[in-house]
C-alpha cells in the first residue's frame, strides 16, 4: 500500500480522508513540486521560501509545518530514498467563494523514483498556444492548485502533435510554457528568461538556474522577449524542480543547440554534491 501524509498523519492513498465539500475541491491553494535524491529534498530552502510567499500571497495560515520532517514521514513510510514529492496546500473549512478561514491544511504525497541525480531531458518540438493566453498579474507567480490553463494548452499541444506548449501574456510576450520557464540564448550569446512581473510561475529551479548562470559569468537578463526572438534563438531550453532542465530540440521545425543545457545540468548536480 501506498502511504500519504495529511496534516501531519500517515494514511493509505485509498483512505478517504475529507469529503467533497471540503475546499480542496474549489482549487483554493497551490502546490508544491520537488526531486529527493538519496533522501534529501533538492534545494530545499527555496522551496519552504517559496511555500511562505505562497501562503502570504493567498491568506492562508500555516501552522507548526516543517519541510523535512513532513516529508521524511511519507519517505520513510513508503521505504523511498528517490522521489518525487507533491504537496497540496489547501484551505481548510467548507464555505463557497467567501472563506471561513485562512487555516491551511496540507496533503504530501511521493512517487517512487530509481533516479539519483538530474539529467538532460529533451522535449522534440514545441510552439505558442494560438487558443490560451496567461494573465500577468501576481497570482500567475503562484503554482495554484488549479490547472486548468495549462491543462488546455497540453491538450491544443498534442492535438497539434506538439510535445509542449509555450504560453503569452494579454501584451503577447513570452510567458511560460504548459509546466515549466523558459529560457532562450540568442545567438549572440546573450540569454533571457521572462521576469515575473510577465506572470510565469515563480520557480524554484528558474530561481536556481538564474543563480548557476551569474556565478558562472553568463550573460543572463529578466526580461520580457518576443516571439520573434523565440524563434530566432539559438537555443530554448525549459526548467522545472521535477524535471530539472529540459532541452527543446526544435521549435516550428527549427533545430535548436544545447550547449547551455548540458552545462546546466552539470552545475546542477555539483550544487547538490553529486
Amino acid at each position: 500500500m501506498i502511504y500519504i501524509n495529511f496534516n501531519g498523519s500517515l494514511h493509505f492513498k485509498t483512505d478517504a480522508i475529507f469529503t467533497s465539500q471540503n475546499r480542496f475541491a474549489f482549487g483554493d491553494g497551490f502546490i508544491e513540486s520537488f526531486r529527493v535524491f538519496n533522501d534529501k529534498i533538492t534545494f530545499e530552502t527555496l522551496h519552504e521560501n517559496r511555500i511562505k510567499a505562497s501562503c502570504e500571497v493567498l491568506f492562508l495560515e500555516l501552522e507548526k509545518f516543517n519541510l523535512e520532517e513532513e516529508v521524511s514521514k511519507v519517505l520513510i513510510a513508503n521505504k523511498l530514498k528517490n522521489a518525487r514529492v507533491r504537496i497540496h496546500f489547501f484551505r481548510v473549512g467548507n464555505g463557497r467563494y467567501l472563506p471561513e478561514t485562512n487555516q491551511c491544511d496540507f496533503l504530501v504525497e511521493a512517487e517512487d523514483d530509481n533516479v539519483q541525480a538530474f539529467h538532460l531531458h529533451t522535449i522534440e518540438t514545441i510552439s505558442l498556444s494560438k487558443q490560451y493566453f496567461k494573465a500577468s498579474h501576481s497570482l500567475g507567480n503562484i503554482k495554484s492548485s488549479s490547472a486548468l490553463l495549462f491543462v488546455l494548452a497540453a491538450k491544443e499541444a498534442n492535438k497539434n502533435t506538439w510535445n509542449d506548449a509555450i504560453l503569452l501574456n494579454e501584451n503577447k510576450a513570452i510567458c511560460e510554457a504548459t509546466s515549466s520557464n523558459v529560457f532562450i540564448r540568442k545567438s549572440d550569446g546573450l540569454l533571457l528568461t521572462p521576469p515575473l512581473n510577465s506572470g510565469c510561475v515563480a520557480g524554484v529551479m528558474r530561481q536556481k538556474v538564474l543563480q548557476l548562470l551569474q556565478q558562472n559569468s553568463y550573460q543572463i537578463y529578466e526580461q520580457n522577449f518576443t516571439v520573434s526572438e523565440l524563434e530566432n534563438a539559438a537555443e530554448i531550453f525549459l526548467t522545472n524542480a521535477t524535471k530539472g532542465i529540459q532541452s527543446v530540440v526544435k521549435f516550428n521545425n527549427k533545430k535548436l543547440e544545447n550547449n547551455i543545457a548540458i552545462e546546466l545540468v552539470s552545475l546542477l548536480n555539483k550544487e547538490i554534491g553529486l
